[in-house]
């Protein structure tokens, strides 16, 4: 920041309603997802050769792509980039915006030469979201503030991070930290229940102190309020019956169990949310060294998945 904007920056930062308001107006959304702390794009470093993603042909995993292919692959991708650019990673697409995107994503989806793309060391390391048709901030927007989404997956330790970071510096950040496993095919029970009303939310924690952590058997106060609200974006899911056992399923596909959401602003922690048995199934429909597509949803049934279109991050 430069010296003007910093001392605004300090002026509201010392100001409680100044901060309250920051503070508020960063949380004043109906979507939390996809979160992280920027320190963790800027510094993370696979701790095992594996994940450094150099894949021999030979690997597990592994697919030749053959020249006619690749050439089809790379014009695909040159499509899709032509078309999300205009929309703002899937921020301003329109329905027509979306029904193109998806068809060239389809097409690339098909050039697949990974038959078990879940269990590729491709799927290691550090991913910018490029294009997302599910709700704000895992497309990188968290309330009124703009960003970055990007996701960390360590396959040593079955964990991922969602990140998202505003600029300039940084200055609003969160993190999703969780673990993964490979899906049994087991339909997820959506069983989110009606939201409180969201005004009625942010009024309450406005006349309140905020409190460091909040977990599930905290007393009622407004910003535990604020935690429910948040997390029955990632609502509790129990196992249904009926699923095909002869299937694969974690071929292509990881259920995902959330562990802890953290927001933070000027690198000060003023939000924190511990889950407990929530989870979400990922597919992955396609992987190669530097692109992925996934599409996420609540249950594992496909009428309810969103896509994230990723491209690798530079080291």
């Amino acid at each position: 920041l430069v010296a003007s904007e910093w001392k605004q920056h300090k002026v509201i930062m010392q100001s409680p309603a100044g901060f309250s308001l920051i503070v508020l107006a960063a949380l004043h959304t109906d979507y939390v997802s996809a979160f992280a702390n920027i320190k963790k794009i800027t510094t993370y470093r696979p701790r095992h050769p594996s994940l450094r993603v150099s894949l021999p042909s030979t690997s597990p995993g592994a697919a030749t792509i053959n020249k006619a292919n690749a050439s089809i692959v790379e014009s695909l991708k040159d499509e899709i980039s032509e078309n999300i650019a205009p929309t703002k990673r899937g921020l301003k697409a329109s329905k027509r915006q979306q029904d193109d995107v998806e068809v060239l994503l389809q097409k690339l989806e098909g050039a697949c030469e990974l038959s078990e793309p879940a269990r590729s060391p491709y799927m290691a390391g550090s991913w910018a979201v490029d294009y997302s048709t599910a709700p704000p901030p895992s497309n990188g927007k968290l309330g009124p503030f703009e960003g970055k989404a990007s996701q960390v997956i360590d396959l040593v330790e079955r964990t991922y991070v969602n990140i998202l970071t505003v600029e300039p510096n940084g200055w609003l950040t969160a993190e999703l930290s969780a673990s993964w496993e490979e899906w049994d095919g087991i339909i997820l029970k959506d069983d989110s229940t009606e939201e409180k009303d969201e005004a009625s939310v942010v009024d309450d924690a406005a006349s309140e102190e905020p409190l460091d952590v909040v977990d599930d058997d905290s007393d009622p106060d407004p910003w535990n309020s604020l935690a429910v609200k948040i997390s029955n974006i990632f609502q509790r899911n129990t196992p249904l019956k009926g699923s095909n056992k002869s299937e694969d399923f974690g071929a292509s596909s990881w259920k995902v169990t959330f562990d802890n959401l953290r927001i933070q602003v000027f690198g000060i922690a003023i939000f924190e949310k511990k889950f407990v048995d929530t989870a979400r199934v990922w597919k992955m429909t396609y992987v190669d060294e530097n692109t992925r597509i996934v599409r996420a949803g609540r249950t594992g049934k496909s009428e309810d998945n969103v896509v994230f279109y990723m491209s690798r991050e530079k080291a």
